[in-house]
Parts: structure tokens; C-alpha cells; sequence
């Protein structure tokens, strides 16, 4: 029984030690830079070239939405799409 208990000992601390490692080497991975200001910058610096890319974002925002909308108005003026297509 004495020789059970000591390789139980030796695994405990084998693991202890593995965990200690893994906890170290987790720290030492670690982002430790530090930033004191952000600085965002635009797409574009001229006005005409800022306007057209905000319609142009503006028409793929609106078009998103409406889209969706689209699909909740059908799904809910239609009852068989209200149960799914497949049971898993």
C-alpha cells in the first residue's frame, strides 16, 4: 500500500506542476501593451468621395433591412411557415 500512495503522490504533483506551467505560460502570452489614444480614420478625405460612399452604404443598409422585414411579412402571412421544414 506504501508504494500506491507515493505514485499517487508523484502523479499530484505532476499534475500541479503541468498546471502551474500552463497558468504561466498563459501569462506570458498576454497582450501587456497599452494604448492611450485611438485614432480612427475615414474611408476617404474629400467630401464628394465621403458623400458617395455614405449613399452607397446607406443603399446596402436600407436594402438589408428591407429584406428582412420582407422575410418576417411572408413567414408570418403564411401559417406553413411557421413549423420548420426538418426535425433534427
Amino acid at each position: 500500500m506504501g508504494g500506491d500512495e507515493d505514485i499517487s503522490d508523484r502523479l499530484w504533483a505532476l499534475c500541479d506542476s503541468k498546471r502551474t506551467l500552463s497558468q504561466n505560460s498563459k501569462h506570458a502570452m498576454r497582450n501587456h501593451s497599452i494604448v492611450p489614444e485611438f485614432v480612427l480614420l475615414g474611408l476617404s478625405a474629400g467630401p464628394q468621395t465621403q458623400a458617395l460612399l455614405f449613399v452607397l452604404f446607406l443603399v446596402i443598409y436600407l436594402l438589408t433591412v428591407m429584406g428582412n422585414l420582407l422575410l418576417l411579412v411572408v413567414v408570418n402571412a403564411d401559417s406553413c411557415f411557421h413549423t420548420p421544414m426538418y426535425f433534427f
